[in-house]
């Protein structure tokens, strides 16, 4: 470890790591000062990192996970999840879509940077500890890609967040967790439009029949955790979500790394 530790200092120092937004060299010396930029300290400088981002914290709708204009009071449902029927019980994210958070997604979706899976999937462990891992949950499920975007892209980011959880279960309590992460029982069948430049209402017609499950045994009277990297509408998951409870689940959450 301590070898390792040295060999790559002096890496550093004769082949000094940029900056994954502005190229910049980072001085090994830099310091960071928020812990919550621990894990992302060595892919971005000081001052990239200062653009910060605000992790989620109550209180805020205990349904979808919108965060309350105030600082104070008691969490409770939001208007929209009063009127919303779907079939999600919760929705948890670890922080909101903005500054170096929203740009280490960008890189990692449009650049390729996978490096940022693993700082990235540290915060979203971090997050499932927080908010499910008391609950009975059977199967951990990425929202999928279509197969033609996957090819495209080489990898579904949503399954890089969540490749290392059993590892850091297993590293936290020396036990295999009792549930298991299925990246194939849920499939997407409709090559759909990106939803990014669609608003609500497109959205869900954009989504809707875009999944299929591949086995129904694997999913009848279980509790499935659904993980995507953004939650915006909600369109994707509340549709991903309706799929598996029309094969059987018992139950349907959410946990996203940033919501918008």
């Amino acid at each position: 470890m301590f070898l390792n530790k040295f060999i790559k200092k002096i890496i550093n120092i004769f082949f000094p790591p940029k900056c994954l937004k502005c190229k910049c060299f980072i001085k090994s010396y830099e310091n960071k000062t928020n812990d919550c930029y621990i894990s992302l300290d060595n892919f971005f400088c000081t001052q990239c990192l200062k653009t910060g981002f605000t992790v989620l914290e109550s209180p805020f709708c205990i349904k979808c996970a919108k965060k309350f204009k105030t600082y104070k009071g008691d969490e409770h449902l939001c208007e929209e999840c009063i009127k919303d029927n779907n079939k999600i019980e919760k929705i948890r994210a670890f922080a909101m879509y903005e500054g170096i958070l929203r740009d280490s997604i960008h890189l990692l979706k449009y650049n390729g940077k996978v490096q940022l899976a693993h700082p990235l999937g540290i915060f979203l462990f971090k997050t499932f500890e927080k908010y499910f891992s008391f609950n009975h949950i059977d199967i951990i499920v990425p929202i999928p890609l279509h197969k033609k975007r996957l090819l495209k892209r080489g990898f579904n980011q949503s399954f890089l967040l969540i490749k290392e959880f059993t590892r850091f279960w297993k590293n936290t309590r020396n036990c295999l967790p009792l549930w298991k992460i299925d990246y194939k029982v849920l499939i997407r069948i409709k090559n759909t439009k990106s939803q990014t430049k669609f608003n609500k209402k497109q959205r869900k017609k954009n989504i809707k029949k875009a999944f299929k499950v591949r086995n129904f045994n694997k999913i009848k009277n279980k509790h499935i955790l659904l993980v995507d990297d953004i939650y915006t509408t909600g369109a994707t998951v509340k549709e991903a979500a309706l799929t598996l409870s029309a094969a059987g689940a018992l139950s349907v959450n959410v946990l996203v790394l940033a919501r918008a």
